[in-house]
């Protein structure tokens, strides 16, 4: 977290970081919700994908599954 004054206020910056479903826009959600009387700004990063065109759907290969660990029966296998 970084803190900077400006104007004489104190700003703080959090910038939450992890893996695809990781819990950071939850997190940030919570915060947002805490800290309802500030104000509070969320830069959110969620929808940067963009759809296919139909050439790049077409050129989709797709990888055949992998198969279960000899190490267990396949009963006692968990996916």
């Amino acid at each position: 977290m970084k803190t900077v004054t400006t104007h004489n206020r104190l700003t703080s910056q959090c910038g939450p970081a992890g893996g695809t479903a990781s819990g950071k826009t939850t997190v940030c959600d919570s915060i947002m919700q805490r800290l309802h009387d500030q104000c509070v700004v969320m830069l959110s990063q969620d929808s940067f994908y963009r759809g296919l065109t139909n050439t790049e759907i077409a050129n989709v290969t797709c990888a055949p599954p992998l198969p279960a660990p000899q190490c267990c029966p396949p009963a006692h296998v968990l996916f």
